[in-house]
């Protein structure tokens, strides 16, 4: 069959193939596409590049570089990889950990610095008036230890300031970035990893799951907002509650706390896809992944979304969808646009099609087009309703949690047991 060289044509070829060997020649598409890509070149332009040669070094900080490099993972890929390169040149992370534990050492100071605050970074985002009224309701015997911590920590800036003052990256600031820098070593410091605070307690569905990372991801987001304040708070001590009122400076904190919420987001506003990407990296073990923990955390995970992986998805769902119910209008509607988008994987699909039907060194694997077919059908039954609605919307795909888990379960149809294996070939497919 010919090439597709406008969209009125796929419709010739989505008539005329069968459904299985169309289940077929998509997955023969990703396993090519995947086993294309599982090499160490292509690392070099992702971010996972610096985890993977901090463990290449048998270095002992491995899976904090993976969760530093996955959470400035967004933008222009070759801009992500040139700020993270600069960053771990000017950063010595393991020189930060002795520093900051030094202001620690105290093991009063650190527990009253840490019960300052613990009702409240677990379970939610510290704002910027909860964050002043904590500090204000410092016990008046209790200040003097927070007024040491805060200047302990402005040393500690200063002593990087100079190495710093010029990192920035989109929206970020050098203060923003230190300051989270910060709260992940803090993390470390209080939790020793991110895997051992998984492991802690009982994980038995999603939902539990789910809630250990928005924990995590408070605690980085409200720790990295302290940490943030002190560097920027110009007062030398608390007892001066007036500061803290100030217009001006409560309006700065309030615009820097919402650049701070983009690093850590929420469940209920996105598909936290920085920190999947960070749980995918250490729970599988291949080239393109660190394989640093147990696998039993590879079960819950969801696809790192961007607008790669739903653009791509959209397009193979609406064509297989199309092949079911061609009449549907809707369907119709949508395909076109995402047929013109993705006109170069609409010809490979019909070559795997062509080259697997006509190839006569390859005998059609009738197990495998069953298998494909057994799983769409128990995708299509727990989704049907549900994508019959996102043709109505805007965007048959979003950034957010029920798509996550949608795309999910739409790659076990390819790959049961390991559907994110795709993750990194659909970003250039």
């Amino acid at each position: 069959m010919k090439n597709i060289k406008d969209i009125s044509n796929y419709k010739d070829f989505l008539n005329i193939i069968d459904f299985k060997d169309l289940l077929y020649s998509i997955y023969n598409l990703l396993e090519n596409e995947f086993n294309n890509y599982l090499n160490y070149d292509y690392l070099k332009f992702d971010p996972i590049i610096f985890p993977k040669e901090a463990l290449l070094k048998k270095e002992n900080n491995v899976e904090m570089i993976a969760l530093i490099s996955s959470t400035f993972a967004f933008g222009n890929r070759k801009a992500i990889v040139n700020f993270l390169k600069k960053l771990f040149n000017i950063l010595d992370l393991n020189q930060i950990q002795i520093d900051l534990k030094k202001l620690f050492i105290d093991k009063k100071i650190y527990e009253n610095f840490l019960d300052y605050f613990s009702d409240n970074v677990l379970y939610e985002k510290l704002q910027s008036d909860k964050l002043f009224k904590i500090i204000n309701d410092i016990p008046n015997e209790e200040k003097e230890i927070f007024n040491i911590i805060s200047n302990n920590i402005k040393i500690l800036f200063k002593k990087y300031y100079e190495k710093i003052k010029n990192l920035k990256y989109r929206w970020l600031d050098s203060k923003i970035i230190f300051s989270y820098i910060l709260s992940i070593i803090f993390f470390y410091f209080n939790f020793d990893n991110v895997e051992s605070f998984l492991l802690n307690g009982k994980i038995i569905d999603n939902k539990s799951f789910f809630l250990k990372i928005e924990m995590i991801l408070n605690f980085l987001n409200s720790f990295t907002k302290i940490f943030l304040f002190i560097i920027i708070n110009k007062n030398e001590n608390i007892d001066n509650n007036n500061f803290y009122f100030d217009k001006n400076f409560s309006q700065k904190l309030k615009k820097d706390f919402i650049k701070i919420n983009s690093l850590t987001p929420s469940l209920k506003s996105s598909s936290l896809k920085r920190f999947m990407l960070f749980l995918k990296w250490c729970s599988f073990y291949d080239s393109l992944n660190l394989g640093l923990w147990n696998k039993k955390f590879q079960k819950y995970l969801l696809y790192p979304l961007d607008t790669h992986i739903l653009n791509k998805t959209t397009f193979f769902i609406l064509i297989i969808l199309y092949k079911i119910d061609i009449q549907n209008y809707n369907l119709k509607k949508s395909i076109e646009k995402y047929i013109n988008k993705n006109i170069n994987i609409m010809n490979k699909i019909i070559f795997f099609s062509y080259f697997y039907s006509s190839n006569l060194k390859e005998i059609n694997n009738e197990e495998i087009k069953d298998i494909l077919l057994k799983n769409f059908e128990t995708f299509y039954k727990k989704y049907k309703i549900c994508l019959k609605n996102n043709l109505k919307r805007k965007s048959f795909l979003k950034n957010s949690l029920n798509d996550a888990i949608i795309i999910t379960d739409f790659y076990k149809i390819f790959s049961k047991e390991n559907p994110l294996k795709y993750d990194f070939c659909l970003t250039f497919l």
